[in-house]
């Protein structure tokens, strides 16, 4: 079974696909509802690859964000980790995430599913870069602050010693609040701040480095 994704997240043909719609249909849309400020791309030069790309949530923009305005090198092989009991849990799962995020099921903690086990380090160890939301939903109140912070990218870093790029993302909660079906108009300001890449320091604990992450998530943009 873990094979059977991991042939699909690696397709050449669907990651061709996904660039494809990267340009005609996640961009023109987000700049339809948003008005986006991006700082901090120049921390995506010459990463070593795969890297585990770490954001806050609060809103379904944010995947939007991260896959249509991070660099084609990085996104071109970016599977995004989604709650298998939410976007998995139907015989015939959604294809919009999977179509344009690449989106593969990891299971929450309490909340039991058939996600495959081991996939996230399956994937990572055939070099693709996967995104990760540490929250691991969206946030209920848009707080700057994260909320519940898993440390499954924090431990996947520290054993097999890889970057993590943190991503900070304001104003999403605004413009496509969780208790809304639908994007609010008219356009709304957000902003996704790339920061510095972060690796684990020699001996540096799970917890540590989770800290490490959450901080860098949490700490006041700074905009160039």
């Amino acid at each position: 079974m873990i094979d059977d994704w991991i042939r699909r997240i690696r397709s050449p043909r669907l990651a061709g696909l996904r660039t494809l719609m990267r340009w005609t249909v996640l961009r023109p849309v987000s700049r339809w509802f948003l008005r986006i400020r991006i700082s901090g791309l120049d921390h995506c030069t010459g990463l070593d690859q795969p890297v585990i790309v770490v954001a806050n949530h609060s809103s379904h923009w944010d995947s939007v964000l991260v896959h249509g305005y991070l660099p084609t090198a990085i996104t071109r092989r970016l599977a995004t980790a989604a709650a298998a009991d939410h976007f998995f849990h139907r015989s015939r799962p959604p294809v919009a995430p999977r179509l344009f995020f690449n989106a593969f099921p990891v299971e929450r903690p309490g909340r039991p599913s058939k996600a495959p086990r081991g996939l996230t380090g399956e994937l990572l160890s055939a070099g693709t870069s996967v995104l990760i939301f540490p929250e691991g939903t969206r946030s209920r109140s848009g707080s700057s602050r994260t909320g519940s912070f898993n440390p499954g990218a924090a431990s996947l870093a520290v054993r097999r010693n890889l970057t993590c790029l943190p991503i900070q993302i304001t104003g999403t909660w605004q413009a496509w609040p969780p208790h809304q079906t639908r994007p609010r108009r008219p356009r709304r300001a957000v902003t996704m701040t790339i920061g510095e890449p972060l690796v684990p320091q020699p001996d540096e604990t799970i917890a540590g480095f989770n800290q490490r992450l959450r901080q860098a998530l949490e700490a006041p943009a700074t905009h160039r």
